[in-house]
């Protein structure tokens, strides 16, 4: 449940989210390269993808640390790996 009043763009950042973690998990045949990008978006602690990340997840109410956190679990990625900007 989104924490804050929707607006017409919540369906398209959720929809962002949603795309990065198919992405990253594979769930289609895309090149590796936007499968690693997917997984930094989702995954990265600091720069770019961190700061995309956290804007998405604040416009709909997410901590995007949350996100992260089970991101890591879901890909099953330890902590460390996830450390690049």
């Amino acid at each position: 449940m989104l924490d804050i009043e929707p607006t017409p763009y919540s369906a398209l950042f959720a929809a962002v989210i949603q795309q990065a973690i198919d992405d990253a998990l594979g769930t289609k045949a895309i090149p590796q390269y936007d499968r690693d990008q997917a997984t930094q978006f989702l995954t990265a602690r600091q720069g770019q993808w961190a700061a995309s990340r956290a804007a998405y997840c604040d416009a709909l109410g997410i901590d995007p640390d949350v996100l992260r956190e089970r991101s890591l679990r879901r890909l099953s990625l330890p902590e460390t790996d996830s450390s690049l900007p």
